[in-house]
């Protein structure tokens, strides 16, 4: 019985962390079109600095 309580237990904290892992997933989600393009821009104005350098 104490075994079964036990199992109820660790099945109901995961229950209880599903909702926060899934928020975790879908935060990453959308900060990642955010992050490539931030990335992105920062090439690009890289870039811009090399070809402004050697005039």
């Amino acid at each position: 019985v104490t075994m079964l309580h036990g199992v109820v237990t660790i099945l109901s904290g995961a229950v209880m962390i599903l909702p926060g892992m899934l928020t975790i997933l879908h935060s990453a989600v959308t900060i990642l079109p955010g992050t490539v393009t931030i990335l992105h821009g920062t090439v690009t104005i890289l870039h811009g600095a090399v070809t402004i350098l050697p005039e």
